[in-house]
């Protein structure tokens, strides 16, 4: 199964919505996809949905400037523009203002458009 959504695009055309495989990944499994392992695809999870960031592994590789988010839900360090390793080790959004929320939208939108959406982040461990 897939999970496809749509929505009225401009002169209300619908368009579809980028089509979600559903993979579900723990936050172990999605660890796994940290760029250690060169044989598996770099992953980083934003918004609660996991995309294969292999493409720019320049930036999310080992060696990356953006390497903290590899194989982790990124949001709250994307949201606070932060590298810090304790934002990236840390998805919870509470006590995000509504300036921090919107910059994690418009990372979100980044990602979706660069990037495939390989599955969902299990959020309920």
């Amino acid at each position: 199964r897939v999970i496809v959504g749509s929505h009225r695009g401009e002169a209300g055309v619908t368009k579809s919505e980028p089509v979600i495989p559903e993979v579900v990944f723990s936050k172990a499994e999605l660890l796994q996809h940290n760029g250690v392992d060169a044989g598996r695809p770099l992953l980083m999870g934003c918004k609660g949905l996991v995309f294969d960031v292999t493409a720019g592994a320049d930036f999310y590789g080992p060696t990356g400037p953006y390497k903290n988010f590899s194989g982790r839900d990124a949001s709250r360090a994307l949201a606070l523009m932060s590298l810090a390793p304790e934002h990236a080790e840390n998805s919870s959004l509470e006590g995000l203002k509504e300036e921090d929320l919107q910059v994690l939208d418009d990372w979100f939108k980044k990602f979706k458009e660069k990037y495939p959406v390989v599955g969902i982040i299990d959020k309920y461990e």
